[in-house]
């Protein structure tokens, strides 16, 4: 038996790497990123829809927004350079 092993860019959180790992091809998941302070927000909105994910808030103020995203393309969303940090599986709302 061969065992393969997966390397995860670290700005993934744990629980978003165990989503990463076990979750199936149709599932959708909701994310928290932590987005560069210099991203352009046009740019970035744009890498984010071509991977499929739906923007559900943005605070530019924090730098942080939250998206929905499938879970097919959560690799790719780790090589967008505007991406700092990804935390995944929960709610979450900017107060």
């Amino acid at each position: 038996m061969t065992c393969v092993v997966m390397r995860l860019p670290s700005k993934f959180s744990p629980k978003m790497r165990k989503v990463i790992s076990t979750s199936t091809g149709g599932t959708v998941v909701s994310g928290l990123i932590q987005v560069s302070p210099s991203a352009n927000e046009g740019t970035l909105r744009r890498r984010l829809e071509a991977l499929g994910a739906t923007i559900q808030s943005w605070s530019t103020r924090r730098s942080m927004m939250t998206i929905r995203i499938p879970s097919s393309k959560l690799l790719e969303l780790g090589d967008v350079d505007e991406v700092v940090y990804v935390e995944g599986g929960d709610r979450y709302s900017f107060s």
